[in-house]
């Protein structure tokens, strides 16, 4: 959520897996400027968790520092 707009990036999922994740962590890449810091809140889930999903590791270490 853009605190001084009130927008918020979403997206409606299928599925609830590492690639839907990554797919979204790329989505906000293109969307957002590189100058502006982000935090991303989530739940607890597998496809995001970092000691449990090896795909999410991948895109983390491939682009530090984005979402």
């Amino acid at each position: 959520m853009n605190v001084a707009t009130g927008e918020v990036i979403t997206e409606r999922i299928a599925r609830n897996d590492s690639a839907t994740f990554t797919t979204f962590l790329a989505m906000l890449h293109q969307m957002i400027p590189p100058h502006l810091r982000i935090h991303l809140i989530m739940d607890n889930g597998s496809s995001h968790t970092s000691h449990t999903s090896r795909a999410t590791r991948r895109r983390l270490a491939a682009h530090p520092g984005s979402p």
